[in-house]
């Protein structure tokens, strides 16, 4: 697992903006977690002013009959600490003879551990986070082999390029998932965000994820939460 929480910060205080200001004609916004009724999730994506514009231009490099799909973006503190306690209670009911130190190695996978501290926040808090994928003109979700936050081998980025490095042949599904999922990595890395591998969803920009992956210091660090949702 890549170890980012050390990359240095040097915060650009860079404000976050919403999103639906931004948005390009094939960007759509879907707040999975407040659609989902998650306590406490904003009604509406937030990111730092580069990532609206990068998102931008990442839905421009997709083919014309495609768009990107916005799950979220800016996550709260208090949201964060939600979701990894429940994911921790059910790592700790499905592995209940593990250490609490190896239950907390488990979630933190898949789940950041909730940290507002100014050297090393949680990814989703800094505004530089953004889970998505892509739609078909009609705004149908592509087939990319797991659901958004399946905290399985099967999410991994790579998952299906493995199987095929490893002698597997894929099936007709599996292939599709594997060319939907590289052409929503090639899209966002030709936009300038980095992928977190174990999940083919998540991009990141200007945060500890994304310095560590390219070798550069963050640009973000925790950010200012928005004043108020429409």
């Amino acid at each position: 697992m890549l170890n980012w929480r050390g990359a240095p910060i040097n915060e650009c205080h860079e404000p976050l903006v919403l999103l639906g200001d931004f948005t390009h004609d094939r960007l759509i916004v879907r707040p999975r977690y407040f659609l989902r009724g998650v306590p406490g999730a904003l009604t509406e994506c937030y990111v730092r002013e580069t990532v609206a514009a990068m998102l931008s231009r990442a839905a421009a490099i997709l083919p014309s009959n495609y768009r990107l799909v916005v799950w979220d973006a800016y996550r709260p503190l208090h949201v964060q600490k939600r979701l990894f306690a429940e994911y921790l209670a059910e790592l700790r009911s499905s592995h209940p003879n593990r250490s609490p130190d190896a239950l907390l190695e488990m979630a933190s996978e898949f789940v950041s551990a909730p940290s507002d501290d100014a050297s090393c926040p949680s990814p989703h808090l800094t505004g530089g986070a953004v889970d998505l994928t892509i739609a078909d003109s009609s705004g149908g979700c592509l087939n990319m082999g797991t659901d958004f936050d399946d905290f399985s081998p099967a999410a991994r980025t790579a998952f299906y390029d493995a199987l095929v490095a490893s002698g597997r042949a894929l099936s007709p599904d599996e292939k599709i998932s594997q060319r939907n999922r590289m052409m929503l990595l090639s899209t966002m890395i030709g936009a300038g965000f980095s992928n977190y591998p174990e999940e083919w969803w998540h991009y990141d920009y200007g945060n500890q994820l994304w310095a560590a992956s390219l070798g550069r210091h963050a640009i973000y660090g925790p950010a200012e939460p928005p004043t108020q949702t429409r």
